[in-house]
């Protein structure tokens, strides 16, 4: 499998998923298998980026740049 780039993976993911990442989207992106199981890290405040919720709407948010940056980082150490 051909690694990609930093910032080709930043760019492909804020072309598809805009300045914030949601849902299903964050929750495969940080490698959580299930909304439980994500939900439990959010509760637990060991989810690797900076995860929000917005007033106002439903479900966490994080930065798509903080999501790029967590998944550089991972692939540097492996």
């Amino acid at each position: 499998m051909k690694r990609s780039s930093p910032d080709v993976i930043e760019a492909a993911l804020l072309a598809q998923h805009g300045e914030l990442m949601t849902g299903e989207s964050l929750r495969r992106a940080l490698g959580y298998r299930s909304e439980r199981t994500f939900q439990r890290a959010i509760k637990a405040k060991t989810v690797p980026v900076s995860a929000v919720a917005l007033p106002g709407r439903r479900g966490w948010f994080a930065r798509t740049r903080d999501v790029a940056a967590w998944l550089r980082d991972v692939a540097r150490s492996d």
